[in-house]
């Protein structure tokens, strides 16, 4: 998936796609129009230790939500959409939990999240 710069009047470098936009569409989700200050609405806070495949990692003080995709320890691998590096685009990327905890991620299950039979 390819992004792009937008304008944005609540966070600066925002994606054509942004980081939300591309959270709330995987989701199914299109009745608001959602931000990372306003992404909990839709959502339950839990534990990190309890993350499962497509939970949020939300952080509204970095402007940025991504995906939880899987882990190994204390390492994390998320999809998210951002323009790091200048590369535009949604894919996977590895963060760690002292990345997460120093900068405010909140974990986050979206309430209408179904369980796989």
């Amino acid at each position: 998936m390819q992004t792009g710069n937008i304008s944005s009047s609540y966070c600066t470098n925002s994606t054509g796609v942004d980081c939300v936009d591309f959270v709330q569409l995987s989701w199914n989700y299109t009745k608001d129009d959602l931000y990372t200050g306003n992404l909990r609405n839709i959502c339950n806070v839990i534990s990190r230790k309890n993350v499962k495949y497509m939970d949020a990692l939300n952080s509204s003080s970095q402007c940025h939500a991504m995906f939880y995709y899987e882990s190994n320890g204390s390492t994390f691998y998320t999809r998210e959409a951002t323009v790091a590096g200048n590369q535009k685009k949604a894919k996977t990327y590895v963060r760690t939990a002292t990345f997460l905890d120093n900068n405010g991620y909140s974990t986050l299950r979206y309430t209408q999240m179904r369980e796989n039979p």
